[in-house]
């Protein structure tokens, strides 16, 4: 990773409209400008984070006329239950087409924000400002929005890119260890997308790390933003190189489902990884001895490599059936091929999947 200024400006260019993300160690709202001379301002958090950075940033902006939905906090607040509330508030604040929502919140809080913000009077400018590394990361980075819906991940959803991003790296420091290592299991899949240099880094600096170093919790979200920035401009919506970006998430979302979402997305992601690398290996894409540095690094970073107990194999697979990411009928899963390099895989058999995952289990010891 190259040396980066600690203010840093990172920007998306798209089709529909450019997006800026700000990356700065400690909340810095100087020199920050509203794209928009807006009519209102509606803060969309949840209960554990707005008490923590809410007033703050609520002293911070230019509009007097600020209201702010206080959602409850998990994976069960991602629901068109709440979005419908969400929608009811915005009626009763009586909210015109020039307002702007400003989500506050980790993944859940920016998956959900966006959404609601991309469908009320057909569309809201939003910006985020991702309190987890899960969102800093990732959830608030290219547009896409979702609910969860009968048992599927994601399945109602927009894209709809917010006009910023504003990261601070500084509220990293209240984030529970668990929640903490939740979000690296993405930083380790930008690794494994993006090749050797970022891995390698990871493997040498996990130590530092898990003690939120801040130079290196720095350079490593402004890395992730800028293979995210890269590959979103190349394909917005989703239809080519974006799909890479959900390596191990497949099998990711499967487990949320089946578990009911009491398993963190990051715990998911983890395990999905190993199950992606389980079943390139079935396939001949790559060796045992990257699936074991593969779990190495894991295992550094405190993220889990089994599946549930209570899951299994078959289970597992018929829920990932219920992915969005299914055409016809078949499994598209995206594989790995070394480090640096991951392929889209269409009509992966169930079969085959079910071996790897077998193994996997069967090699548990290893992990």
């Amino acid at each position: 990773m190259d040396s980066l200024s600690f203010s840093q400006w990172t920007s998306i260019n798209l089709a529909s409209q450019d997006s800026s993300i700000l990356i700065n160690p400690v909340p810095l709202f100087t020199n920050l400008q509203l794209k928009r001379d807006y009519s209102q301002l509606v803060i969309i958090s949840d209960a554990n984070v707005y008490p923590l950075y809410g007033p703050f940033l609520t002293e911070q902006l230019p509009l007097r006329q600020i209201n702010k939905i206080i959602l409850a906090p998990g994976e069960r607040s991602k629901s068109l239950q709440t979005a419908t509330y969400c929608w009811q508030e915005l009626q009763r604040f009586e909210i015109d087409r020039h307002a702007l929502i400003i989500s506050l919140g980790g993944g859940v809080i920016t998956d959900l924000a966006g959404f609601v913000a991309s469908c009320y009077m057909r569309g809201l400018d939003i910006i985020h400002v991702p309190t987890t590394l899960m969102g800093m990361v990732d959830a608030a980075i290219g547009g896409k929005t979702a609910v969860n819906f009968r048992g599927s991940k994601n399945l109602i959803g927009s894209i709809h890119p917010a006009r910023q991003v504003w990261i601070f790296s500084s509220y990293l420091q209240s984030l529970p260890a668990e929640e903490f290592s939740a979000g690296l299991a993405e930083i380790v899949k930008y690794g494994i997308i993006q090749g050797p240099q970022l891995f390698e880094e990871l493997e040498k600096n996990t130590t530092a790390i898990l003690a939120k170093d801040s130079q290196i919790m720095h350079l490593l979200i402004v890395e992730c933003c800028k293979i995210k920035a890269f590959i979103v401009e190349k394909d917005e919506r989703d239809y080519g190189i974006r799909a890479t970006l959900n390596l191990g998430h497949t099998f990711a979302h499967a487990i949320e489902a089946a578990m009911d979402y009491q398993i963190s997305h990051g715990q998911a992601v983890s395990i999905g990884l190993s199950c992606a690398f389980y079943t390139s290996k079935i396939l001949g894409f790559i060796e045992h001895s990257l699936i074991i540095r593969l779990h190495n690094l894991l295992k550094s970073l405190n993220l889990p490599l089994s599946l549930p107990e209570e899951l299994s194999e078959e289970t597992l697979i018929s829920y990932m059936y219920k992915d969005k990411k299914t055409v016809k009928g078949k499994l598209n899963l995206i594989l790995v091929k070394k480090i640096g390099s991951v392929e889209r895989i269409e009509a992966v058999e169930p079969k085959l999947i079910l071996t790897a995952l077998k193994q996997k289990k069967a090699e548990k010891e290893l992990e």
